[in-house]
C-alpha cells in the first residue's frame, strides 16, 4: 500500500460519476426505484441491437448506469469497500485501468451469453473485476500471510454468495463472471509490477499492453461476422426508440400486444388440425373469430386518439383496413358456402388479395 502511493481519490471520483449520472437520468425520467428501459438505452446501456451494430462505446458507458437507487447503492458500497484495500495497493492508474478494462470484459461476456439480446447496465461487472484483481493478488505472496489468509477467506465467501444470488432472474451473472475472470488475469499481470515496484517505461508498457489487448478483444468481438448486426437491425432498433418519445408510446405497445394475442385467437379456426369441416369452420368463424375481430376494432379505435409517432399512426390506419378485410373474408366464406362456390368466388379472391397486400404494407412498417 505504501508503494502504491495513492489515497482513495479515484474511488471517490468513480462513485461521484455514478451518482451524478444516476441523478441526471432520474431528472430525465429514468425512475428512482423502477427502471425505465428506454431512458437507460438512450443514456448508454449495453443494448445488444445498438452495441453490436456500431455503438462500441456502450461497453464502457453501461458501467456507469444503474437500474434504480437500490442497484446504485449496493454497487457503490461494494466499490467503496474494494477501494479501501485496492486503490492504495495498486495506485491511481492501475486502479482505474483495472476498473474500466474488467468492466469492458464484463460487458462483452454479457453480450456473448445473452445471444438472444440484452439490455444491461451497472457497475457490478467492473466491481466483480476488482474482486478478481484482489483475489489474484491474495493468491500471491505480495500480501503478508497473516493478513492474506483472512482476507482470502472473506473475499471468497463474498464472491460465492454474490454469484449464487446472481443465479436469480433479472441478474446479469454473465457480466459478473466475465468481470471476475478478467480481473483475476489482470491481477496476476499486476503482480510482478507491484512486487518489483516497477516504474517508468516497463510499467507503462505493461499497462498499455493490457489496455491494448482489451481494446483489440472488444473490436474483434464486435466486428466478427457472427456478432456484428446488420444496418437494418440497427435502424429498426433506433426507430423503436424514437417511437417512445411520444406520450402514449408505452400504452400503444400494450395495445399492440393485446392485438397480436386476439389476432392469433381469431385466426385459430383456419389452423386447426385436422382441418374443420365447412359447417364447423363457419360456426367457429362466427362464434370465435368475428367477436375477436370486433374486439380488435375497438382497441384500434382507442389507439387512433393516442399521442404516437406518424409511423405508428400509419400502422393503425392499415390495421383498421386489415381487420375490416378479415371480417369481409368471413362474410365471403359464408356467402360462398351458401352458394357452394368458395373456390371460385371473385369477391372472396379480391378480399384475400387485399389482406395479403395490407399485411405486406404493415410488415414494411415494422
Amino acid at each position: 500500500m505504501r508503494r502504491g502511493g495513492s489515497n482513495m481519490y479515484v474511488t471517490y471520483g468513480l462513485m461521484a460519476i455514478n451518482v451524478i449520472v444516476f441523478m441526471l437520468m432520474v431528472i430525465n425520467g429514468a425512475g428512482i426505484f423502477e427502471a425505465d428501459a428506454i431512458t437507460h438505452i438512450k443514456w448508454g446501456s449495453n443494448y445488444s441491437p445498438l452495441t453490436l451494430s456500431g455503438d462500441w462505446w456502450r461497453l464502457v458507458t453501461c458501467i456507469f448506469i444503474h437500474f434504480g437507487i437500490i442497484h446504485l447503492a449496493l454497487n457503490m458500497y461494494g466499490l467503496y469497500v474494494l477501494g479501501v484495500f485496492l486503490e492504495p495497493m495498486l495506485g491511481k492508474v492501475k486502479f482505474i485501468l483495472a476498473y474500466l478494462c474488467t468492466g469492458v470484459f464484463a460487458s462483452i461476456a454479457s453480450l456473448w451469453w445473452h445471444s438472444e439480446g440484452i439490455n444491461s447496465a451497472g457497475a457490478s461487472g467492473a466491481i466483480f473485476g476488482m474482486f478478481g484483481v484482489f483475489l489474484a493478488l491474495l493468491l500471491t505472496n505480495l500480501i503478508p500471510k497473516q493478513i492474506r489468509t483472512g482476507l482470502l477467506r472473506s473475499i471468497g465467501i463474498v464472491i460465492a454468495i454474490n454469484l449464487i444470488y446472481g443465479m436469480r432472474s433479472g441478474v446479469d451473472n454473465a457480466a459478473h463472471i466475465g468481470g471476475l475472470l478478467s480481473g483475476i488475469v489482470i491481477g496476476f499481470l499486476f503482480y510482478p509490477l507491484l512486487k518489483n515496484n516497477l516504474k517508468g517505461i516497463k510499467n507503462q508498457f505493461s499497462l498499455a499492453a493490457i489496455v491494448g489487448v482489451t481494446v483489440l478483444f472488444g473490436w474483434l468481438y464486435l466486428n466478427s461476422p457472427g456478432n456484428k448486426l446488420a444496418v437494418e437491425t440497427r435502424r429498426k432498433a433506433l426507430d423503436e426508440l424514437n417511437n417512445f418519445g411520444f406520450a402514449d408510446s408505452e400504452k400503444y405497445l400494450t395495445k399492440m400486444n393485446a392485438f397480436q394475442e386476439l389476432e392469433t385467437e381469431a385466426l385459430a379456426p383456419f389452423n386447426e388440425t385436422p382441418p374443420l369441416s365447412d359447417t364447423a369452420l363457419l360456426q367457429k368463424l362466427n362464434t370465435v373469430s368475428v367477436p375477436k375481430w370486433n374486439r380488435i376494432l375497438e382497441i384500434i379505435e382507442e389507439i387512433k386518439n393516442y399521442d404516437i409517432s406518424a409511423k405508428e399512426k400509419k400502422r393503425t390506419e392499415l390495421l383498421i383496413d386489415y381487420v375490416n378485410a378479415r371480417l369481409e373474408q368471413i362474410k365471403g366464406i359464408e356467402q360462398g358456402m351458401k352458394e357452394r362456390r368458395i373456390e371460385s368466388n371473385p369477391g372472396l379472391e379480391e378480399t384475400n388479395k387485399k389482406i395479403k397486400n395490407l399485411l405486406k404494407q404493415i410488415k414494411e412498417l415494422n
